[in-house]
């Protein structure tokens, strides 16, 4: 009988003492809550200093979201001089009891070397916490981080494997990535199809990128069946977003009428948004149009400012035009030393007719003094690239030591050249008169 009761009696006294432990927990906690909230009225009636102090005396005692709100305020300086380590302290121990939002916080700074030495292996530690929680924005900085091989080796799989939790949740960026890694085989098989599905995913969210991406995979039928009517809709949705590139892709589309009627008006549009923003090529597509009328009434004047700022950024073609349109007078006064000036540019390049058309300026001094010797280089440039006439002067200059020494080796070299070749039947007579009659 007396074994039985105290059997009972240690059995009522353990269920007192964690009654006893359930209540004082109960206690601290609704302590803890009460300093809380005190530090919460505090810091909405703009007294930092007691919000802090609340928030400190909280979070010592281990209140995770007392110490995130410490974190903040020592970051932000609300109340107090700015701190960022001391944020980084209570960031981290708000962490380390699983607060997404300060494990975030804690990879961010890591990262950044705020607060902190820069230390990219911790902060991947605390975004793949973080990430591991759900939060989107940290399981893309993990995307990013394996992809770099920053604070880890380089892990394209583990890459994909972040970029696409991020994405399943909208972010776009990260959608947009996984387009990219699918569409190049990284970490995965090539697989277009999945990389359209992605793609398009960003697109529909606005991501310019991926809208032309989209647009660039239906024109050409990459992971789907070609379609220029949809390449064009999303170049276009691209291109109201200030893409350069959508910009060019919906005046060529327009211009040639794929995937919709031809409409010179809507290609010079959007040649001339491209090029606004510097877009090379659209710069010169403008030039061709308002100087051959095409969109809009014919405007050399219009048509040699846009040749000229593709000229400016080394188009061949346009530093040609510019060139001729100078010669000219066209869409301005006739200047010979501009032309010069823009032939030696495309001929620098490489343009043959330049290249001609510079020995040509320098043998009469056009648009500068004249001079055998360069005009006898250019010739030779063009000379060496098939130009017969080129050619033709060549054997002449030689022939007669214009610009260099007499040399007849040479002489009959080129002429031969351009007996050769040349189609006009004047020239071929007269340069095999020479031969004939001196070599």
């Amino acid at each position: 009988m007396g074994l039985f009761g105290k059997k009972k009696t240690q059995k009522l006294t353990k269920a007192q003492n964690r009654e006893a432990a359930e209540a004082e927990k109960k206690r601290q906690e609704e302590e803890l809550e009460r300093i809380f909230n005190e530090g919460l009225a505090a810091y909405n009636a703009n007294d930092y200093a007691k919000a802090l102090s609340m928030f400190e005396k909280a979070g010592r005692q281990g209140l995770t979201n007392a110490q995130f709100n410490c974190g903040v305020i020592y970051y932000d300086g609300i109340g107090t001089e700015e701190d960022k380590a001391k944020a980084l302290y209570w960031y981290e121990k708000a962490a380390e009891q699983g607060d997404i939002k300060a494990q975030f916080n804690c990879g961010v700074m890591y990262c950044n070397g705020d607060g902190t030495t820069e230390d990219k292996a911790k902060a991947l530690y605390w975004y793949e916490k973080a990430a591991e929680q759900g939060h989107v924005d940290a399981q893309f900085n993990c995307g990013v981080m394996y992809r770099m091989g920053e604070g880890t080796a380089e892990d394209r799989e583990k890459s994909l494997y972040w970029y696409e939790k991020a994405a399943e949740q909208g972010h776009a960026d990260a959608q947009y990535r996984c387009g990219g890694m699918y569409e190049d085989g990284m970490g995965t098989t090539v697989d277009k199809e999945k990389a359209l599905y992605w793609y398009e995913k960003a697109a529909e969210q606005g991501y310019d990128r991926a809208q032309f991406t989209c647009g660039w995979m239906y024109d050409n039928g990459k992971g789907t069946a070609m379609d220029k009517a949809k390449a064009l809709y999303w170049y276009e949705k691209a291109a109201e977003q200030g893409h350069s590139s959508a910009q060019y892709e919906c005046g060529a589309m327009y211009r040639e009428g794929k995937g919709t009627a031809a409409d010179e008006k809507k290609a010079l549009y959007w040649y001339e948004k491209a090029a606004e923003q510097g877009y090379t090529d659209a710069q010169f597509n403008c030039g061709t149009m308002y100087c051959n009328g095409e969109g809009t009434a014919e405007d050399k004047a219009k048509a040699l400012y846009w040749y000229e700022k593709a000229a400016e950024r080394g188009h061949i073609d346009a530093q040609f035009n510019c060139a001729n349109m100078y010669a000219k007078g066209e869409g301005t006064a006739e200047d010979n030393a501009l032309a010069l000036y823009w032939y030696e540019k495309a001929a620098k390049q490489g343009d043959a007719d330049a290249q001609f058309i510079c020995g040509f300026m320098y043998d009469l001094g056009k648009g500068t003094e004249e001079d055998k010797a360069e005009a006898l280089y250019w010739f030779e440039k063009a000379a060496e690239q098939g130009n017969a006439t080129a050619q033709y002067n060549c054997g002449l200059m030689y022939y007669r030591g214009e610009g260099t020494t007499v040399d007849s080796a040479k002489a009959k070299m080129w002429f031969q050249k351009a007996a050769d070749q040349t189609e006009n039947k004047e020239v071929q007579e007269k340069v095999k008169e020479i031969l004939r009659e001196y070599f």
